[in-house]
């Protein structure tokens, strides 16, 4: 009687440590994040880069490919970038929609899918983009520096001054106005912007030395 009064003193004690114990947690399935949108747009001549990013699943790293279609000439995909990350890269060469499906797979063996779609369009126009047509104001025989900005088009950019004049003692490189003016008084000037495919943009500046 003694043995079998034990013997379930003992069950019943192991029933109520096993009613304490929490349940693990199921693993999170592991699933591409990033982007969150799936259609994507690049520029023909303009590079592209696009982080990727998974979450959940198992051990890392994460593995990337392009299990399905292709990517837009050009471009390609970082195969381990990190523990969870990837990018797809480069300089889309053509017009064209490419549609592809990205798999991530961890080092457990877990995958996971999703599919984008990439449309490779023609450059944006080149444009000048700076909103305030007056420069700061310089100082004869100080030294100065003020910027030009552009976007679109296809890089690298060729500047130049199409019309009007600089004030004596400044030139233009590289989107950059710079010098020792040596004259006072106000000067205006158009800044034009050529990309490698000939395409301009220009715009009419200001600039006042005291």
């Amino acid at each position: 009687m003694k043995k079998i009064l034990g013997f379930l003193a003992l069950v019943l004690a192991l029933a109520a440590c096993s009613s304490n114990v929490a349940p693990l947690e199921s693993q999170a399935a592991l699933t591409i994040t990033y982007p969150t949108a799936s259609t994507l747009n690049a520029y023909v001549g303009v590079y592209l880069s696009v982080n990727l990013y998974a979450s959940g699943g198992g051990a890392r790293p994460v593995t990337w490919r392009v299990s399905s279609g292709v990517l837009p000439s050009g471009l390609s995909i970082i195969k381990n970038w990190g523990n969870s990350s990837s990018q797809i890269y480069g300089t889309p060469t053509k017009l064209q929609t490419s549609t592809f499906t990205l798999e991530a797979k961890d080092k457990d063996g877990n995958v996971a899918r999703r599919t984008f779609t990439i449309n490779v369009k023609s450059p944006l126009p080149v444009t000048i983009t700076n909103v305030d047509s007056v420069m700061p104001t310089g100082l004869v025989n100080t030294y100065y520096e003020s910027y030009v900005l552009a976007s679109g088009g296809v890089m690298p950019y060729t500047w130049s001054i199409s019309a009007g004049q600089l004030p004596p003692g400044l030139v233009m490189g590289a989107g950059t106005i710079y010098g020792t003016p040596t004259t006072k008084g106000t000067y205006t000037f158009t800044a034009r912007v050529t990309d490698s495919k000939g395409s301009q943009g220009s715009k009419q500046f200001t600039i006042t030395i005291n």
